[in-house]
């Protein structure tokens, strides 16, 4: 249930003072905030650019998709929505297209319908780490 302010209140400053040269800042979230994107582009835009002058680069994994059937809260369009905000908003910021690279699998949600088993999860960690080291080779 975290959202933009924990984002700032304590995500970001717990890790702060470990962003030096050659650290990669990875940045996923969940469907808790999407109403927000316009400060989430605003926000990670000025934290990238930062971390940049430092020497340091950030990733955007985009929110993935819910299983509409049993999460009733959101609408997987309404993610596609904000991903695709997000990925023409971000500068300076690598975009992880996660959501689209999973409707490419079998995604296994476990029974509410939001959260993921092992195996989805695992598919999600694969996904960043290849495009991680891909973007790194260049």
């Amino acid at each position: 249930s975290m959202g933009l302010k924990w984002m700032k209140s304590t995500a970001v400053p717990s890790v702060e003072d470990k962003i030096t040269n050659n650290t990669s800042v990875i940045i996923l979230m969940g469907v808790n905030d999407l109403y927000n994107v316009n400060n989430y582009i605003s926000y990670i835009n000025e934290k990238a650019s930062a971390w940049a002058s430092k020497g340091a680069k950030t990733y955007f994994v985009s929110v993935n998709p819910i299983n509409e059937s049993t999460y009733k809260y959101f609408k997987n369009t309404e993610i596609e929505s904000f991903n695709a905000k997000m990925k023409s908003g971000l500068q300076n910021v690598e975009y992880i297209d996660t959501y689209n690279y999973l409707k490419t699998t079998t995604i296994d949600f476990t029974k509410d319908g939001l959260h993921y088993n092992n195996k989805t999860s695992k598919d999600i960690y694969n996904k960043i780490i290849t495009t991680f080291i891909s973007a790194q080779a260049f």
